[in-house]
């Protein structure tokens, strides 16, 4: 199976265009850099196989401005800040670790992308908690170790904006009313961005997991790209998956 993040995709936007595409109150996702635009090439290497059900994942905790790199000792890629765009604290998501550094899924610099910080420079905690998407299924579950805390249907991309595969992280757990109705009760923000927005697409392209006021649309295609939930599902899941936990997204 491939794979896909944040969880659950949709494209959340504060506009409300059909319910897909974040972007932070009183602005708008435009200014994200797109799908590792300007990156070095070192900075997108290929996935390694993974265990989606790993029995315990370490997580950043960015406590102050931390410069990221291409790779180890390498070109500096941006400064990571010790809060996201929604004020939430940042914690990524971390994939690898070698030698005094950690690589880490960072926010919206391109799906395939990774970032290398020196572990010295943050404080490194675990979580057993671990998400996977299933988008043939429709299928979301939530794990602490093998332990299913959280089996739900999924609502994903239409076949012209499909959702990405590939390994995320949670960088945010927002009300969804703060942005519009269309998203429900919750938001679970991902690190992810929506290669293929729908064509005269305006909003962000941020990718995330939420409700929506659209019951009959979860466990179809009709999405812009983000994971649709029922309303009592992803108020299960913003309880359970805290920002830095994995979200792998599968076909």
């Amino acid at each position: 199976m491939a794979v896909v993040a944040m969880c659950l995709v949709c494209l959340f936007t504060a506009t409300g265009v059909s319910g897909e595409q974040l972007a932070p109150p009183g602005g708008a996702f435009g200014a994200l850099r797109r799908a590792g635009s300007q990156l070095p090439t070192a900075a997108r290497a290929a996935e390694p196989t993974r265990d989606p059900w790993p029995s315990a994942s370490a997580i950043a905790v960015v406590s102050k401005p931390t410069v990221a790199y291409a790779r180890p000792r390498g070109t500096a890629v941006e400064i990571v800040q010790p809060t996201t765009e929604f004020g939430s604290p940042t914690r990524l998501a971390v994939d690898r670790t070698w030698a005094g550094w950690v690589r880490v899924i960072p926010v919206a610099l391109g799906n395939q992308t990774r970032v290398w910080i020196p572990r010295a420079e943050v404080l490194l905690t675990r979580t057993r908690v671990s998400v996977v998407i299933d988008l043939s299924a429709h299928r979301l579950i939530a794990r602490r170790g093998r332990r299913i805390l959280l089996r739900a249907q999924a609502g994903v991309g239409s076949p012209s904006s499909p959702t990405p595969i590939g390994v995320f992280g949670v960088t945010d757990d927002l009300d969804g009313a703060a942005f519009s109705p269309v998203y429900g009760p919750r938001i679970v923000a991902l690190t992810g961005v929506q290669p293929q927005p729908p064509a005269r697409w305006t909003g962000g392209v941020r990718l995330a997991v939420h409700g929506t006021e659209d019951p009959a649309s979860v466990g179809a295609n009709e999405s812009s790209g983000c994971v649709r939930l029922s309303d009592q599902a992803i108020i299960e899941l913003s309880s359970i998956a805290t920002p830095g936990t994995t979200v792998v997204i599968q076909e």
